[in-house]
This record gives structure tokens, C-alpha cells and sequence, in this order.
């Protein structure tokens, strides 16, 4: 398990399975983390293909230093 003092940022955000794009805000809230949003995004709706796309998936992000 990782320490506590690692996690550089920490929030949750909620969204749409297998309909995510990698254009703003995401791009813009991943992006300054330094976050490959294409590859999240691509992963992300390979992940949910299989639900349908009005279920909204909480989703929480760590950044680690």
C-alpha cells in the first residue's frame, strides 16, 4: 500500500462509461497533471464498452509524485 505522503493530488469526478473524449474539461483537468487523456479515455471506454453509456461511473483519480 502507498503512504499517505505520495499522493501529490487527489479527486473524484464522474463520468459517462464508453463516452468519454479526450477534449475539454477533461483534457484540461487531466492534462495538468500530466495525464495522457487520449490513453486514459481510450482505456476508460474499452473498460465500460460492455454498460450502457447513460450509466455514470464515479471515477477517482490519484496523482502520485
Amino acid at each position: 500500500m502507498t503512504e499517505e505522503k505520495d499522493i501529490l493530488k487527489q479527486f473524484s469526478m464522474f463520468l459517462r462509461s464508453n463516452s468519454v473524449e479526450s477534449g475539454p474539461p477533461l483534457s484540461t483537468i487531466l492534462g495538468n497533471f500530466g495525464v495522457n487523456t487520449t490513453k486514459f479515455c481510450t482505456e476508460f471506454n474499452e473498460f465500460t464498452k460492455l454498460l450502457p453509456n447513460y450509466f455514470l461511473i464515479k471515477v477517482d483519480v490519484l496523482i502520485f509524485s
